[in-house]
């Protein structure tokens, strides 16, 4: 049982960079996904009101 705490210890680090890894993944493709969006959305003057939120994100 004396080798448990360590091996514990290592799948808890495991388990945290595989989460981290996870939310980079995540957030990269939120970011590719918005970056697309802002690409192919007209651009809008200065001054000028923002768009209105898709429907699935009013509040």
């Amino acid at each position: 049982m004396k080798h448990f705490g360590r091996a514990s210890r290592r799948m808890d680090l495991f388990g945290l960079a595989l989460l981290v890894s996870m939310m980079g993944v995540l957030w990269l493709q939120h970011a590719t996904r918005a970056a697309e969006a802002a690409a192919h959305s007209p651009p809008t003057a200065i001054g000028s009101a923002a768009p209105e939120a898709p429907e699935g994100l009013r509040l």
